[in-house]
């Protein structure tokens, strides 16, 4: 059981159900597009202690979309950029948020 403000591991029990979809475009000119979508369902089994008077059971919608663009460069050299939006959807606000997530890799394959 959780009390307020007092996190414990009760914070933390809970049913999910997620959903996941992707796709990869065929290579244009070399070029590699792939696209995903997560969403993730979170229904926790006791109240929160971040909510207002820790009693207010946690329900969570996680949504993640990624775009990756990719292109080799020489035989075993490849460069891809990727851009990830996560955006957290609670009743219990200590707990939302949404996140923007830049990458760029180089790799070498031998």
């Amino acid at each position: 059981m959780a009390l307020a403000t007092q996190a414990s591991s009760a914070d933390w029990s809970y049913d999910g159900h997620r959903f996941q979809i992707g796709t990869a475009l065929p290579p244009w000119k070399k070029i590699t597009v792939d696209a995903a979508l997560d969403y993730y369902y979170q229904d926790y089994r006791n109240a929160n202690s971040f909510s207002p008077g820790g009693a207010v059971f946690r329900k969570d919608q996680v949504y993640t979309y990624s775009l990756t663009v990719s292109r080799p460069l020489m035989e075993h050299v490849s460069v891809a950029f990727q851009y990830i939006h996560m955006y957290e959807d609670s009743n219990v606000a200590a707990f939302n948020f949404r996140r923007n997530v830049f990458g760029l890799s180089l790799t070498g394959q031998f």
